[in-house]
């Protein structure tokens, strides 16, 4: 008797399979229904990502709640910390240790706490686009949907030519890299030094990066900067020559090509006709100003902008890098490591020229060249010098914290003459910045953003490298009269930082 009732059953699921269903014919009351009683913001996203079909029929038979589960830009914060008031930790995940993210809802100012996934939970994002974050696991970095959890690997950076090493069980120095300069020798980094050196921002040609027309493109600094590009999918990054050595500082794709803007407000266009060899070119001039960081942006009427950010620290002086400068003189102990201007640990592979050490614009260590009699007697690894992912107790002394707010500028380019002109007012819009490719959204169409304002977070990395201080710095700024205000609770963390730093995430069709 139970072998004849198996029997039936699993003929009913064999015709089952053969007739098959289509889902994305589901009727239209019924996917109301279902979607009425999905009040959680990652399973309303992906209920209406399934196709084509069910996204236009929930918009057509509950516009109200198409529009209020619809992805509105959210800012996705760190992992909460054991004090947090949000009420988002369960107690088990306080037990077994957070893998989520905490994302805010900026139209519904609405906390949301999303399981991550596993194993980025608390990696460093160095950019969003199209709701996809740039994600640098290393050596392999890659795009990351964060609400549907799809991953698409990028060529590793290995695939770069100088990168000459990597060797995962050397901790710390994992990493051994050609200095691109011609009086640059090897360094050997760990994997969070090439990582803050080596790729800071991106952007992407499409909002689909599955698709074949789809480009991604970052700035890679080793030493100097550079432009880099691949399509998902291929095996090796190609590098985009900079031969005027230009700092740039923002991308962003624009009537089918990349720009890029350095901190001058000199724009740069990319030519990727030939990609076997591209090129790059003055398209706009700068213009005089003071900025520590120049945006990119494609505004409302499909205009090219500009966004100049100030970095003001208080009561503190500051170098050429931002970073806070200490005055009080620490003495070097007898077999102590040698600490650069950058919190960067120096080691010295010859007494007579440790005492007048070398570093570079970015605090790295300039090799000494020696004449060919001498490099027939002196090993390869002599000419090594190594920056290390570990903190010495001296790096920690002298880092200390710094309190810095910015302020903000906005231009517009005039495309018969080229020039950048400022803007004092933007209406009704406004714009978000930091690590994500900068966009704006319509306030008529989002209620709960205000005006003229600049929503920003802090994108500041060269504080965020020593993971001292940096994060804290983001909220609204208004354009009418400069002022600022918080639009994220800062009870969630600790003062002075928040790591990984907060970063937009701006879907496609916001």
């Amino acid at each position: 008797m139970a072998n004849t009732m198996m029997k039936g059953k699993q003929d009913r699921v064999g015709e089952a399979e053969q007739v098959g269903h289509d889902w994305s014919e589901l009727p239209g009351e019924l996917l109301a229904l279902i979607g009425q009683r999905l009040i959680k913001l990652k399973l309303a996203i992906r209920f209406r990502a399934v196709c084509t079909r069910w996204r236009r029929t929930l918009a057509e038979l509950q516009p109200m709640m198409f529009r209020q589960s619809s992805p509105s830009p959210l800012l996705m914060l760190p992992y909460c910390n054991d004090d947090a008031a949000c009420g988002c930790r369960s107690q088990q995940q306080q037990l077994e240790g957070c893998q989520c993210r905490l994302f805010l809802d900026l139209v519904h100012n609405q906390y949301h706490h999303i399981d991550f996934v596993e194993g980025l939970e608390r990696s460093s994002c160095r950019g969003s686009a199209f709701g996809w974050l740039f994600m640098l696991q290393l050596p392999v970095p890659l795009l990351l949907n964060p609400l549907t959890g799809k991953q698409i690997q990028l060529p590793p950076i290995t695939s770069f030519s100088d990168v000459l090493e990597y060797d995962p069980e050397k901790l710390g120095l994992e990493y051994l890299v050609q200095d691109p300069l011609p009086e640059g020798g090897k360094i050997r980094l760990g994997k969070r030094r090439l990582g803050y050196n080596y790729m800071r921002r991106f952007a992407m040609s499409s909002a689909d990066p599955t698709s074949e027309d789809c480009t991604v493109m970052v700035i890679r600094q080793n030493n100097y900067m550079n432009l880099a590009f691949c399509k998902p999918g291929e095996e090796e990054w190609v590098l985009i020559p900079n031969p005027d050595g230009n700092h740039l500082q923002n991308i962003v794709f624009w009537r089918n090509q990349f720009y890029a803007i350095d901190l001058d407000s000199i724009v740069l266009r990319c030519d990727l006709s030939n990609p076997a060899v591209p090129t790059m070119s003055v398209f706009v001039d700068g213009v005089d100003m003071q900025a520590d960081t120049a945006y990119l942006l494609v505004g409302p009427a499909d205009e090219l902008m500009m966004i100049a950010k100030c970095v003001e620290f208080d009561g503190q002086d500051v170098d050429d890098h931002g970073l806070p400068v200490h005055h009080e003189h620490v003495e070097e102990a007898e077999g102590q490591d040698v600490v650069d201007d950058h919190g960067l640990q120096v080691h010295h592979d010859h007494d007579e020229e440790a005492e007048d050490q070398d570093v570079d614009a970015h605090g790295l260590p300039v090799p000494h060249h020696h004449d060919e009699e001498e490099e027939e007697e002196v090993d390869d690894q002599a000419s090594v010098f190594c920056v290390s992912d570990v903190d010495t107790d001296t790096e920690l002394e002298s880092r200390g914290t710094a309190n810095y707010r910015s302020t903000f500028e906005v231009y517009k380019l005039n495309e018969d003459t080229r020039q950048w002109g400022a803007v004092q007012s933007i209406g009704d819009f406004a714009l978000l910045v930091g690590t994500n490719t900068p966009t704006y959204l319509s306030t008529k169409n989002y209620p709960g953003v205000q005006s003229n304002c600049i929503y920003f977070t802090d994108d500041e990395f060269t504080a965020h490298v020593r993971r001292r201080f940096g994060g804290h710095d983001m909220g609204v700024y208004h354009l009418s009269d400069g002022t600022r205000e918080s639009f994220c609770s800062t009870d969630l963390y600790k003062p002075g930082l928040i790591w990984p730093p907060p970063v937009w995430i701006v879907p496609s069709n916001c």
